[in-house]
């Protein structure tokens, strides 16, 4: 559709209204058809000033539009005709396609914000109607270092609340937080640990795909590998060493990122780094639980930040575990540079342990067959291979660490 299908009189558009002289000009004549007589596009696009005044100031932007090819001048007529041509008609097109764009962008924009303003308000008045606020505050200035959720309360109270943290879980947990730390008095939140999540967020690590991204996914497996916690900076704090205003950047990417500018005083130098705000990081690689004892098992990369890094079944590999988070990914670099393949991780929002229960497992004959064959290769070398496959070498070691 193009803009005269849509708009009665161009000058009322706010496109127009916002534009420079020689694109009104452009407008104008594609307003009318694609021609105006000289004085006809003066007049219009300066209605309050006198015939002669209009006119020079008008010349000088068309004569700039015919530089730029956009325009013919047909001098046969008295006072000339300024006509738009295909290629006019193309630049104004195109740059009222970019305008709508803009606008189309602007307003998702502010719907999502007013979405997310209604989601914290929501979280708000069920915390507060639950009490989960007031007991959780006590608990933590009794030292508990996480901010316990309940899904299947928040899911007896509000059907759609739980729907946003099954389907958009990031900024759904990031709303619950603003809630709590707008009704709460505790000086800092803690993480969120979310927990009784519903079955239908269960899923194996072979069957994660694109789809779950930001989606809450609660999976069962093996810690395999644990590391150490770790320090994560999460915020910085710069001062302009010309006005020494501070300013905080928050801290998502791999490198420090670093202020652009001042918004005091415009300076575009070097800032002074004069405070840090840091949590804990633990990452965890966990293999799939499986059946069949020769299939090969997926693992899956998760991170547990803050007090949520102290949890003890993260702590012993072997450990059989069912962990609830979010799924994320970041892309991969290649050579220093960023490129459009991806990792994928796990946010942990809880673990627990799995009970070791070996009373109810039965054998049949296959797995019987498939133990034999097991036990007549070298069964102390595919359990090595099984429990410390991604170690290079140290056979000795993972062979004690095995038998001990």
């Amino acid at each position: 559709m193009s803009i005269l299908e849509q708009h009665d009189n161009m000058m009322e558009t706010p496109l127009y209204k916002q534009s420079s002289n020689k694109w009104k000009a452009a407008f104008l004549l594609y307003d009318h058809g694609g021609d105006m007589q000289a004085d006809e596009l003066a007049l219009s696009l300066y209605p309050e000033k006198e015939d002669s005044k209009a006119l020079n100031n008008c010349k000088t932007y068309y004569n700039r539009l015919h530089q730029d090819g956009w325009v013919e001048k047909d001098k046969t007529t008295t006072p000339l005709t300024v006509r738009l041509n295909e290629v006019g008609f193309d630049h104004v097109e195109e740059r009222y396609e970019q305008w709508k764009q803009r606008q189309e962008t602007n307003i998702k924009v502010e719907r999502r914000r007013r979405e997310y303003d209604n989601l914290v308000e929501e979280f708000e008045d069920r915390l507060d109607e639950l009490g989960i606020i007031d007991r959780q505050e006590q608990r933590i200035l009794n030292g508990q270092d996480y901010f316990e959720l309940d899904f299947q309360q928040i899911l007896t109270h509000n059907y759609d609340l739980a729907n946003k943290l099954l389907d958009e879980t990031e900024g759904t947990l990031e709303a619950a937080e603003l809630a709590i730390d707008q009704a709460s008095s505790l000086e800092n939140v803690p993480p969120l640990r979310l927990v009784n999540v519903t079955d239908t967020a269960h899923k194996e690590i072979s069957e994660l795909r694109a789809s779950d991204i930001n989606t809450l996914v609660r999976t069962d497996a093996i810690v395999n590998i644990t590391g150490q916690v770790q320090p994560e900076l999460v915020c910085a704090t710069f001062e302009c060493p010309r006005c020494q205003t501070p300013q905080q950047v928050n801290q998502n990417e791999q490198k420090l990122v670093k202020p652009r500018k001042c918004g005091e005083c415009g300076w575009k130098g070097s800032f002074n780094r004069i405070d840090d705000t840091r949590r804990d990081l633990l990452e965890v690689k966990v293999k799939e639980l499986f059946d069949e004892i020769d299939t090969p098992a997926e693992t899956l990369l998760c991170e547990f930040r803050g007090g949520l890094a102290n949890m003890k079944p993260l702590k012993k590999p072997g450990t059989r575990v069912r962990i609830t988070g979010y799924l994320q990914s970041e892309l991969l670099t290649e050579n220093g540079s960023k490129t459009t393949k991806e990792r994928t991780y796990l946010v942990g929002l809880d673990v627990e342990r799995l009970d070791e229960n070996h009373t109810n497992i039965t054998v049949d004959e296959d797995d019987e067959e498939r133990i034999r064959r097991i036990a007549d290769d070298d069964p102390v070398e595919w359990l090595k291979d099984e429990a410390f496959g991604t170690i290079i070498g140290r056979n000795t070691i993972k062979e004690a660490l095995l038998l001990q």
